[in-house]
């Protein structure tokens, strides 16, 4: 059964089977949602919250705002036991009448790494799909709290090496094709790091995409040109025209298109 309430905060802040006039009058009721759900099934403390939330208030006040948020949200959520509270402290725990991406986003890698450890390729596949549809963009776009900018790049951190691991297992069990979509993806999450071009291209190449890869590799050349002055590493006296210096199984080139 699905969820009745779900909530987006990757690429997108939205609310669906929630009342529309909730949803617009409740913006810092969603930001303490964003939080507790980043940091699933952990108490946070009601002073840390609400010096956070509201930094500019003296603390009585921003307690006062607390309380009134956390009225507007547990309305916007129907009274969900998935947000709990005490006098101290509040905590999201996942439930099944309200979904919110993040913490799906975050069982999902947690599942991969499980399928990782046990080389289950068909787990693997299926929760490293779940993962990169959970997590559509940035969190909570066009915020620039402190908080939200760490919280923010800790998640593209954790999609950034969870297909760095992903690529680098279909590679090791020879299927090149399936790696290079978690490569690519890896590509756009981080465009300047030369790691991943790298790690796309060896999978472009194992799959017998061999323009594929010269593409990839004038890309990442036209990115750190444009942004440093940099291009990637040649071997010693290579031709312009480059020959990978990375490590690939030695084969005859497939022939052009």
């Amino acid at each position: 059964m699905s969820a009745s309430i779900q909530v987006d905060l990757l690429g997108g802040v939205a609310v669906r089977g929630a009342d529309p006039a909730q949803v617009r009058g409740s913006s810092r009721a969603l930001s303490l949602l964003a939080y507790l759900a980043a940091h699933p099934d952990t108490a946070q403390p009601r002073a840390h919250l609400a010096g956070m939330l509201w930094p500019d208030s003296s603390q009585s006040q921003a307690r006062t705002n607390l309380r009134r948020e956390l009225h507007h949200l547990r309305t916007l959520l129907r009274n969900s036991p998935c947000l709990r509270s005490d006098d101290g402290s509040l905590c999201w725990h996942s439930g099944a009448d309200v979904a919110v991406d993040v913490p799906d986003f975050l069982t999902a890698c947690r599942d991969v790494d499980a399928a990782l450890a046990a080389d289950r390729p068909t787990a693997v596949a299926e929760h490293g799909d779940r993962a990169l549809t959970l997590f559509r963009g940035p969190f909570l776009p066009g915020f620039d709290d402190d908080w939200v900018l760490e919280v923010r790049e800790e998640l593209r951190r954790a999609c950034v090496d969870l297909c760095d691991r992903i690529a680098a297992f279909w590679l090791d069990h020879d299927d090149a094709a399936a790696a290079v979509g978690f490569a690519r993806r890896r590509v756009l999450l981080e465009p300047l790091e030369e790691p991943g071009h790298r790690l796309l291209m060896r999978a472009q190449l194992g799959a017998g995409d061999r323009a594929g890869a010269m593409r990839t590799y004038h890309h990442c050349a036209s990115c750190w040109s444009v942004s440093s002055g940099w291009a990637p590493r040649r071997r010693h006296g290579q031709r312009s025209t480059p020959r990978w210096s990375m490590p690939v199984e030695r084969r005859a080139p497939p022939e052009p298109p």
